[in-house]
């Protein structure tokens, strides 16, 4: 049995990505600044 409101869901539109760089979830391209580097290695 699956209900009627999930029945009726339907897939959201993805814009195409020619010529684009695609990050994954939650990936950044830039690093830390230098600072925040060595302190979050201190820990």
């Amino acid at each position: 049995m699956i209900r009627k409101d999930i029945r009726a869901l339907t897939a959201y539109h993805v814009p195409d990505a020619s010529g684009m760089i695609k990050l994954d979830a939650m990936e950044n391209p830039f690093s830390l600044p230098e600072d925040l580097q060595a302190a979050w290695l201190e820990t």
